[in-house]
């Protein structure tokens, strides 16, 4: 991975590998063939596409520019073809922060009838709601043969410690895809070997380990037995790189640029995508209980209302019938007052 602190070539046409301009090529020898590009500002990161590159600088005969200052160091490849024993993988930049929009894919082939163990010693993914799992976010698969077509022992996200992984071939496919949403450190896994035990001579007293499939116990057994503490450093094993640039999206390839991871941080601290979503879930849940809460005091208000209204007026209709019946004995004194 290079990083370029300063880039300015000066003068120079749209075409930043025309001749009369100084230009910066960048090139690598892939399987598919050699790669090259010109660099052209605004230069800030690039990721190779194997690990031998070659920077060939050229100037004409003006001094306009002060030119350019890169610095680099090696990254965890993220799609490549691994055959050497205990070996390891991890996503891109590992232990710090992987990028945005990233499908890689590492392909662990053993020899014929040997198999795999594959031990994750970190996973820190960005967390997904109500606990799912979903390709549509940051997710770790592996597969248990060359593809993604085989049978899929374990899917990982957010944060996780799983158990040990056996291949029951000599092959496992491990891929690795991200949003562009948070992003967090990724993993780091190991691997190893195991070879079927050979036949023991008559000469021996002591039979040798034999190579089990049905036994889950056995397995874990040996998979504890073959774990090595992982070191921050590339192991020097073969290792043949098959890059596939058209779903990368981060770094510079063929002088295009991919936009720099955004960081969503309040005060520093990261906000996960279920902690925007439990928020959301809160206010909604508030407003409901407040619609109930007022649909509630306002049915109590209307009945307390509707009572009073009842009483007042059946009041009002007493009193109408006493006031009725007072005057209708006052008519009934008087008209008989007149008679008299």
């Amino acid at each position: 991975m290079f990083t370029f602190i300063h880039f300015d070539l000066g003068k120079r046409q749209t075409n930043p590998c025309a001749q009369v301009n100084d230009r910066l090529r960048i090139m690598e020898s892939t399987p598919q063939g050699e790669t090259w590009f010109c660099a052209s500002p605004p230069m800030t990161t690039y990721i190779s596409k194997t690990n031998l590159v070659h920077f060939n600088f050229i100037t004409n005969g003006h001094s306009d520019a002060q030119g350019f200052k890169v610095v680099f160091k090696g990254d965890w490849p993220c799609r490549a073809l691994l055959k050497s024993d205990r070996g390891e993988i991890a996503s891109p930049q590992w232990p710090e922060q992987y990028s945005p929009g990233l499908n890689c894919a590492w392909t662990i082939q053993a020899p014929e009838q040997a198999k795999i163990t594959l031990k994750f010693t970190t996973i820190d993914l960005d967390s997904q709601a109500y606990g799912g799992c979903t390709d549509k976010h940051d997710v770790i698969e592996v597969n248990d043969g060359s593809s993604v077509s085989d049978v899929r022992l374990a899917r990982f996200c957010s944060h996780e410690a799983p158990a040990p992984l056996l291949s029951s071939g000599n092959t496992l496919y491990v891929t690795f895809k991200t949003d562009s949403y948070v992003q967090r450190t990724g993993f780091h896994a190991s691997y190893d070997f195991i070879f079927p035990a050979k036949e023991a001579t008559p000469s021996t007293t002591t039979p040798p380990p034999v190579f089990l499939d049905h036994s889950d116990d056995e397995r874990l057994d040996r998979l504890g037995a073959n774990f090595i503490e992982p070191q921050l450093k590339f192991p020097e094993a073969e290792v043949n790189i098959t890059w596939d640039t058209k779903d990368l999206k981060f770094g510079i390839v063929g002088g295009e640029f991919a936009p720099q991871p955004k960081q969503r941080t309040v005060d520093g601290n990261y906000f996960t995508t279920d902690a925007y979503i439990t928020i959301l879930w809160i206010v909604l849940v508030s407003l409901l209980v407040l619609t109930v809460v007022l649909t509630l005091v306002l049915v109590i208000v209307c009945r307390h209302n509707r009572q009073v209204g009842a009483s007042r007026c059946l009041q009002a209709q007493q009193v109408g019938a006493s006031r009725c019946l007072q005057a209708q004995q006052v008519g009934a004194s008087r008209c008989l007052h007149a008679g008299e």
